[in-house]
């Protein structure tokens, strides 16, 4: 017979979510296998995109223009009027891209991409939910803006959302690094040529 003393337990809902086999954070290669299953499909639904011929003399002409000069080995080419108008990152980029051989807009989604990565890790670090990561990290992806207007364009517009998160994650990186008394070089020199770029 149970004594009188014996109480009854509500049921832990830790133990009914695994008996149930549901949990609430992924594994490290369960979470970064389905980031770069996510990775192909963005890749593929940008595949078939195209930009627009706009004639801009003093943006996408202008990027193009200094990046061709640049593989004659001429420099940004003659000197007149609107030659600085812009900054070189992207005519040195468009230049750095066409010797690798890839195209401009993979280029681009490429650092898209790494930059969502680059960032969630930064966050994984510093003690973000892999869960709410893994949404943060979808809505960014495929985020509609990112497929059309500046993001088609050849404009510095469409890699500065790319940079901006590289930014943004390469200082959680440095000040989780400098919280646990950890060298930070390589997330420090991730925030020099990307705010360079900038």
């Amino acid at each position: 017979m149970h004594s009188g003393q014996d109480k009854l337990q509500a049921p832990n809902r830790d133990d009914a979510g695994s008996r149930s086999g549901f949990r609430w954070d992924l594994s490290p290669r369960a979470f970064w296998l389905t980031l770069i299953v996510l990775a192909v499909v963005r890749l593929v639904t940008v595949s078939d995109l195209n930009a627009p011929i706009v004639y801009s003399p003093h943006d996408g002409l202008l990027y193009v223009s200094r990046a061709f000069h640049l593989l004659l080995g001429q420099g940004f080419g003659p000197y007149n009027s609107q030659l600085l108008l812009k900054y070189p990152g992207i005519s040195i980029w468009i230049y750095l891209v066409r010797l690798t051989g890839i195209s401009f807009f993979l280029s681009l989604n490429l650092v898209f991409i790494l930059a969502g990565m680059y960032f969630v890790q930064a966050a994984r670090r510093a003690g973000g939910n892999s869960i709410l990561l893994f949404a943060c990290y979808v809505a960014y992806l495929f985020n509609p803006v990112s497929y059309f207007g500046v993001f088609l364009q050849v404009l510095r517009d469409g890699i500065s959302p790319s940079l901006m998160v590289l930014l943004l994650g390469s200082l959680i990186f440095i000040f989780h690094a400098a919280r646990s008394g950890q060298p930070a070089l390589s997330h420090l020199l991730v925030f020099a040529v990307t705010f360079s770029f900038l």
